[in-house]
């Protein structure tokens, strides 16, 4: 027995942000900042930020309401609810309690959080979940509220590239309804890796045990270098044994969904990969980087305007700081 997806969800905020504003609000204390910078790097045209009093669970709901919506499975019908996701209301309870309230749903609930690979981590679970006979229908949902951690009063050209990344986070809410499907279909192989030696090199410190009150750690900083290498070291061996696997070829796969952070590492995924640029879903000029619910918000987007066929084959590939990797093998 195999999992697939019912349906998918997204929802975006209301307050669409160009690159040009948030290069204007930086500016007001680093005056010497390029002009045109955040574009020019990363291809990042604008994004969607949360409103005053608007959080992850409101997202994750909202996502989560139009996919079981659509899905034509109930809602009594949904055996368990994960929240995946880099971003959290508050530290405890899990943010899927409060999603629960929202939903109006009785069925265990907990959170997975794993950085922007949180989703797919999500996935792995539920497809483990129910290959194992535990439950046929799982709820898989995300809020992104990376805007929240963005260090904007910067003074130096250190400071600007430390916190640079930063500049082309968005927010957004998504969700999957994963079930049981007696065909040989849906999710076929997995892999996930995590190497934890360069953890620091990318991170959020405030909130845990090491940094519990102090505010001036609650911003996104990573070394933009040492991020790229550690993302061009993973290579193509484990992505091509994945493929041998299962018998495919890379000229079978109808459609890769990737986390997309800035056009230059989508360049470095294309060389290392060898797949052409238009397998590739690509919604970062429009929607920036929006952590974990990159990869399900590129495929609702793509399913929006193309229709999949039956056998169709898909590959989801996920990146997060940490660092960890993982790969999702998917025929429809």
């Amino acid at each position: 027995m195999n999992s697939k997806i019912t349906w998918i969800g997204y929802y975006l905020p209301q307050n669409k942000i160009t690159s040009s504003e948030i290069e204007h609000r930086i500016s007001t204390t680093f005056t010497s900042m390029p002009h045109g910078i955040i574009k020019e790097m990363t291809w990042v045209e604008s994004r969607y930020f949360v409103s005053e009093g608007e959080y992850a669970s409101d997202l994750a709901t909202k996502a989560a309401t139009i996919a079981l919506k659509n899905s034509g499975i109930y809602k009594e019908e949904i055996e368990l609810l994960i929240f995946a996701s880099a971003s959290q209301d508050i530290i405890e309870p899990a943010t899927a309690n409060i999603i629960q309230k929202n939903l109006g749903m009785s069925c265990p609930v907990f959170d997975v959080k794993n950085a922007c690979n949180s989703f797919m981590n999500g996935l792995d679970i539920a497809d483990s979940f129910i290959k194992c006979w535990k439950y046929k229908n799982i709820l898989i949902c995300s809020g992104e509220t990376p805007s929240k951690v963005i260090k904007f009063d910067v003074s130096t050209k250190d400071e600007f590239k430390n916190y640079f990344a930063g500049y082309t986070f968005g927010d957004a809410g998504s969700a999957i309804v994963l079930s049981k499907s007696e065909e040989n279909d849906g999710i076929l192989f997995r892999y996930f890796y995590s190497d934890g030696s360069d953890w620091d090199i990318a991170t959020i410190m405030w909130g845990g045990a090491r940094f519990p009150h102090d505010d001036s750690k609650n911003y996104f900083a990573g070394n933009p270098g040492k991020i790229r290498d550690k993302f061009i070291s993973i290579g193509s061996h484990d992505f091509d044994e994945g493929l041998k696997k299962l018998g495919w070829e890379k000229k079978d796969i109808k459609k890769v969904f990737v986390h997309q952070v800035a056009m230059s590492n989508f360049e470095h995924l294309v060389d290392i990969l060898w797949i052409p640029h238009d397998i590739f879903s690509i919604i970062l000029p429009e929607f920036g980087n929006i952590a974990s619910c990159c990869i399900p918000t590129s495929f609702a987007k793509y399913c929006e305007t193309n229709e999949l066929q039956k056998w169709d084959k898909l590959v989801f590939i996920g990146f997060a700081s940490g660092f960890s990797y993982g790969v999702i093998y998917y025929e429809v």
